[in-house]
């Protein structure tokens, strides 16, 4: 499974990230239909569950691109929420943003998602700062219906959590690293 994940992600990072816009269809070598908020942010975790499967931090540095990309075209600096189509975009009288968290969960509880593992993996106080701005906006919208905003909670849950830092040091191929890497695995939870 990690085998296919990573090609479809290097797929993407190669063929529909183009001109700093995520690109939602690849046909026959033709892209189409720039993404919307909840494209990148979705794309942002993939690519830090892959860091956070084999460690390599090509994928924070194409997560944290891809975030920024999102402040640049998605953002709302008024409340620190992210519309759901790019400014540049042609829309409709009105901008709207996702919120609630459906079948997929919302561009912006992704959006949160991705900036708090962010700021958990490197530090850099702005992804906190982001997050907080997202599950504060929406803060009022959950407490009404709780249970459209399951993945912001998921977010929240998290961000109250202390972090449990673990660094395991040696050579990845040995059979005393992976071992240790298994029992990681098995005891303590992934962001």
């Amino acid at each position: 499974y990690y085998e296919a994940a990573a090609r479809a992600a290097r797929f993407i990072e190669q063929n529909l990230i183009k001109d700093n816009t995520l690109y939602r269809i690849w046909t026959a070598g033709r892209i189409s239909v720039p993404g919307f908020s909840e494209d990148y942010a979705i794309c942002a975790n993939g690519f830090l569950d892959l860091y956070e499967s084999d460690f390599d931090p090509a994928w924070v540095q194409a997560a944290q691109r891809l975030v920024a990309l999102m402040d640049e075209k998605f953002l709302d600096p008024a409340d620190g929420t992210y519309f759901y189509v790019d400014r540049d975009q042609a829309t409709p009288l009105v901008r709207s943003k996702s919120i609630y968290d459906q079948v997929l969960p919302s561009g912006n509880s992704m959006a949160a998602r991705a900036s708090h593992r962010l700021y958990r993996l490197t530090g850099d106080g702005r992804y906190q700062e982001r997050a907080q701005a997202i599950i504060r906006q929406l803060q009022a919208h959950a407490r009404e219906n709780p249970w459209a905003f399951a993945h912001l909670w998921t977010v929240q849950t998290l961000a109250l959590t202390p972090p449990l830092d673990l660094t395991l040091v040696g050579d990845p191929e040995d059979a005393r690293t992976q071992a240790l890497l298994q029992a990681a695995y098995g005891s303590c939870p992934v962001e």
